[in-house]
């Protein structure tokens, strides 16, 4: 999960748990998933600008991405199972085994503290 300039911190943190909870707690319809995964592909068969395509084909072969690799990941995608779903947000997505970092200023730490979640400071600078 991610937010950004998020000016509800501590109710989106709240929020990002309340959603594990509801998808490892509720039965859900294969329909949503199947909308779900479209969407996604979609997303990834969208044709991108020339730039855009310039770009994505750069960071594949920087990163030794092959067209196989894509479908891979594609197949994977297209493959997902509602008990997919459940395992990983069990594996990773609970808060107690969920790792959350938030780059915030001083009243965004303040109110997170303030609401009893436990920070370590790291500067960045």
């Amino acid at each position: 999960f991610f937010s950004y300039r998020d000016p509800r911190l501590v109710d989106t943190l709240a929020d990002f748990d309340a959603s594990v909870r509801w998808l490892l707690e509720h039965t859900h319809d294969t329909l949503a998933l199947e909308e779900a995964i479209l969407s996604v592909i979609s997303g990834l068969d969208k044709p991108g600008s020339p730039a855009g395509e310039a770009k994505r084909h750069f960071y594949e072969t920087l990163f030794g991405r092959t067209n196989e690799h894509r479908k891979h990941f594609r197949a994977g995608i297209v493959n997902t199972t509602l008990d997919d779903l459940k395992r990983v947000a069990e594996t990773y997505l609970r808060p107690e085994c969920a790792s959350t970092a938030v780059v915030t200023h001083t009243a965004g730490a303040e109110a997170l503290a303030n609401s009893g979640i436990t920070l370590t400071r790291q500067d960045l600078l």
